[in-house]
């Protein structure tokens, strides 16, 4: 399945993979969402390039499931830009059936996406693990710019040398970070 430079505007939500494997989001333009704009329930080896999302209510971009790739896309004024983490069952109706992801996201590529103005940049939440971050921007955004949540493990942020260092939020276990960003000090204490 292909979505591409398609113009989505005014509902409440953008594009959503349910058993997509191998889908493919590119190039559009989504906006004014009352929810999520792009989300991936189930979907292994999902391809999100080049979308650019703005003024989603909740998340720009909810990645779940194996193996996808989220490049180039621009978040701006979401509650928060993008998210990998897991849709919990029943959050969804498809076909008249409450449903959920199978697993949270795990072997996602990040990179070179832009998230501003929202309240997080990137969240990595929910038993999200084995994901890699890389070079992705963010300014503007009121808490962090990207969060590492307490049940996420083995995951790899990688930041070049940017003007403003980015704000990271680092729980969990084992999640690494390299480059150049500034930690919060805020307690990982549930």
């Amino acid at each position: 399945m292909v979505v591409r430079n398609n113009k989505i505007t005014d509902l409440e939500y953008g594009i959503i993979i349910q058993r997509g494997d191998y889908a493919e989001i590119i190039g559009n333009r989504i906006q004014n969402i009352d929810t999520h704009g792009i989300v991936v329930i189930n979907g292994q080896h999902t391809r999100i390039v080049g979308n650019e999302i703005k003024e989603a209510g909740a998340f720009g971009i909810w990645a779940c499931d194996y193996d996808g790739e989220c490049l180039y896309n621009t978040l701006s004024k979401n509650f928060i830009g993008m998210v990998l983490c897991r849709v919990n069952e029943g959050s969804f109706e498809i076909s008249g059936k409450l449903d959920g992801a199978n697993s949270s996201a795990n072997g996602w590529r990040v990179a070179l996406n832009e998230s501003t103005d929202s309240f997080i940049g990137y969240a990595v939440d929910d038993g999200a693990f084995n994901n890699y971050l890389f070079g992705n921007g963010a300014s503007g955004n009121d808490l962090y710019d990207i969060d590492f949540w307490f049940d996420t493990h083995d995951n790899v942020l990688v930041q070049g040398p940017v003007n403003d260092p980015l704000l990271i939020h680092l729980c969990g276990t084992n999640n690494r970070t390299r480059g150049d960003f500034t930690l919060s000090d805020d307690s990982c204490d549930m």
